[in-house]
This record gives C-alpha cells, structure tokens and sequence, in this order.
C-alpha cells in the first residue's frame, strides 16, 4: 500500500514538473516568410537559418518577444534603403550570433539596418556582422545595444545630414564586450554618434578605421540650449580592459573638439588613449561625465 502511495505521488510530481517546466524551442527556417512567421511565434527561442535569405519586408520583433537568430555562417540580405532591415520594438529583445546583416547601401542615405526602440535590446553575438547600410548600421533610440563579439562595418555615407555611420545612439545604451565597429563612415561621426542621455561602457573590442568630416570614431553631441530641461547627460565609463580600443579614426577636422555648421559642434574621440591624456573638465563638454573603472 506504502509502495503504491509513493508511485502516485512521484507520478504526480512528475506531471506538474512537466506542466510547467520552460522549454527552449529551436525553429529551422529556409525563407523570409517563414523568419518573419517564427519572429512571431511565441515558442521560438531560437531561429536558425538554413540558407540565405532576402527579406521582402522589415522584420519585425514585436512587444515582449525574445529571440535568438542563428545564422550558422548565412547572410540575410536586405534589398532596400527607404525602411530598415529588422525593427526591434518597446521591451523586445533580440540576439544576433554567427550571421550577416546585409545592406544594399546603394544611395548616401537611409534609415538604418537595424533600429532599436526605447526599452528594447539588441546583442550581436560572436560571427555576427551589420554591412552594407546607408546612413546608419544600428540606431539605437532609448533602447540598449551589447556587442560582444559582433561587428560593425561598411555603413554609413557622407551626405550632408548623414551621421553615426556604424551607430547612432540617440539616447540608450551601449555597452561593448568584444568584436570590431570599424570602416564606418558619415559626416558626422563615422563609428558612433551619440546624444543625451546616453550611457555607454567600453570594455573591451576595438573602434578603429572609421571616417567623417567631425568625429571619425566617436562624436560626443554637446547640451541642446533650447532643450535646459531635459537629461541630456552622457555617461562613459570605460573598464581595465579596454585598453587603446580606440585607435586609428580620422576626420577632416581634426580637434578634439569641433565648432563649425549645425550638427557638427561637440567633442571627437578619435583615439583613446590620446582622449584619456589630454581630458581635462575645463575642456570638456557640459553633458559629459567619464568613469574610469577598475572593474572589467
């Protein structure tokens, strides 16, 4: 009698642990529409990819969605500059690993291969790469972008409003690992361009051969005066490990600081470690503030 009790608790117990147990769900897709359809589905974690695809129509990882693509070496190719490739919107994440992001960067202007709403993430993972982009690779507006072993290159053009080639943080997060943002380039900055506020963590990874007229690696945007309310602060902490991550940038001015047209006023990092030795807070713009960490 002892020993059929038990049973039927034991049975029990392994009926409610599968009940409600959290299940990682891999889907393999061979076509844009079946991307699309996965990004969708509640249940696909992860989406792999089994060829190369064109997407015919902005990817779209909606409200609350969390998702992996892995490429498995592919490339997603996207054949226009008038909508970005993947949109990833309010409190949706999204994880890039062993793929490439293609651009058709036929023209000097778009709006970017990838754009990251306010709460929403965006991690490129090892093998991941955004190319061939006009305007923009990433846009990050309030949203958070890691790189950690991902990479950024070839966006960007250089007409007269193009800025953040490789990235343009307006406002968010960024914070980077490992991986490479490089031969990026716009008028204004060619690597990253950022606007308050803003809170960015360099660890690690290297930001080097990007080029623009102001600011070939980072373009740190000065205070908005017509805009006194508003946080328009940027943050930049930079870890033990970072080293001289930023090296190697050129621009057509180049000052640490820049004054000139509309949009092309505030502070250029174009190497590291030559930022670090010449920083002073009198020179500094009034919305920045520098952390120098012992943590990695």
């Amino acid at each position: 009698m002892n020993k059929i009790l038990v049973f039927l608790l034991f049975s029990a117990f392994i009926f409610q642990g599968c009940g409600t147990s959290e299940t990682t769900e891999a889907v393999v897709v061979y076509s844009a529409e079946e991307l699309q359809a996965a990004a969708v589905n509640d249940n696909a974690d992860i989406i792999e990819l089994a060829d190369d695809i064109q997407l015919i129509q902005t990817l779209e990882v909606s409200e609350g969605t969390k998702i992996t693509i892995d490429g498995n070496g592919h490339t997603i190719h996207w054949p226009y500059d008038d909508a970005p490739a993947i949109e990833i919107a309010p409190y949706a994440a999204l994880q890039l690993i062993d793929i490439t992001m293609q651009g058709l960067a036929s023209i000097d202007t778009g709006t970017g291969g990838i754009i990251v709403a306010s709460g929403g993430s965006l991690t490129l993972g090892e093998g991941s790469v955004v190319t061939g982009f006009a305007d923009s690779g990433i846009v990050v507006n309030g949203g958070r972008l890691v790189i950690d072993g991902g990479t950024v290159a070839q966006n960007g053009g250089t007409s007269s409003f193009g800025i953040g080639g490789g990235i343009n943080l307006l406002s968010g997060e960024l914070v980077m690992y490992d991986g490479e943002i490089h031969r990026n380039s716009s008028r204004t900055a060619g690597g990253i361009f950022v606007i308050g506020p803003a809170h960015i963590e360099l660890h690690g990874g290297q930001i080097h051969r990007n080029h623009a007229e102001a600011g070939g690696g980072i373009f740190l945007e000065p205070p908005n005066p017509y805009w006194p309310h508003v946080d328009q602060t940027i943050t930049i902490k930079i870890g033990q490990t970072a080293g001289n991550m930023i090296f190697n940038n050129n621009c057509g001015r180049n000052f640490r600081h820049v004054e000139g047209g509309p949009g092309i006023q505030g502070t250029v990092i174009n190497d590291l470690a030559d930022f670090l030795y010449n920083f002073e807070p009198s020179d500094n713009i009034e919305n920045l503030i520098l952390i120098l960490s012992d943590e990695n």
